[in-house]
């Protein structure tokens, strides 16, 4: 009845709610991740986190490109609100997805974003330099520069700063190539950030300063 009003698409977490409740499985599958989309959208990370996780208990009913989405999409949101571990084993069901259809991209991505949520772990180096290994067979973009800053991330955590500061370099220069806005924030605030834990220059604060403008320009909430 909801699906048939006239406001139906303001009404998706309501429809969600009922199809779970009447066990409408495709319905939950169909609606629970759009109303996801919604809630992050409004900034209701928690509200957008639970509905990918209502549509995650049906996994059996999801095509495996499909359920691979939801799941990273739920890692986003789950690392908004610092449920960490919930992110890191979104992330890992994917990467066993991406693993089987052979998408090396998708594999360097959610390894080098389990990285930073395993960052202080012992595997998290291997997550990064996996990440850039993989990466680097495929045409340089976006995923590698993310990879080489994450590097520099998990690098800085063990005290490796002047390591840390050749891959953070690296992200830069590959950022700047990509000219994509969230990316270029990232790796300006990482390098940034190595740069004057080694020593205080104006030069490495004018990179957190053009991070922070990109940032607000481009309303990353969270780099800001």
């Amino acid at each position: 009845a909801l699906s048939r009003r006239a406001d139906a698409a303001a009404l998706l977490a309501r429809r969600v709610h009922h199809a779970e409740q009447a066990g409408l499985v495709d319905a939950v599958v169909e609606l629970a991740p759009r109303a996801a989309r919604d809630a992050a959208a409004a900034s209701a990370h928690r509200d957008a986190a639970a509905l990918y996780g209502m549509a995650l208990r049906h996994a059996e009913s999801l095509a495996p490109q499909a359920l691979a989405e939801i799941l990273e999409a739920r890692a986003v949101e789950c690392a908004l609100i610092q449920a960490l571990d919930d992110a890191a084993a979104a992330r890992e069901q994917a990467l066993e997805l991406h693993r089987a259809s052979g998408d090396l991209r998708a594999q360097g991505w959610n390894l080098s974003r389990l990285a930073t949520l395993r960052i202080t772990s012992p595997e998290a180096l291997d997550h990064a330099q996996q990440a850039v290994e993989l990466l680097e067979q495929l045409p340089a973009g976006r995923e590698l520069a993310w990879a080489c800053a994450d590097m520099a991330a998990v690098l800085t955590v063990r005290a490796r700063a002047a390591d840390a500061l050749q891959w953070g370099r690296r992200a830069l220069a590959l950022a700047e190539q990509v000219a994509e806005p969230e990316t270029l924030a990232f790796a300006l605030n990482i390098c940034g950030s190595v740069e004057l834990s080694l020593k205080y220059e104006e030069g490495a604060l004018a990179k957190l300063e053009r991070s922070l403008a990109l940032a607000q320009q481009h309303g990353f909430d969270q780099k800001v």
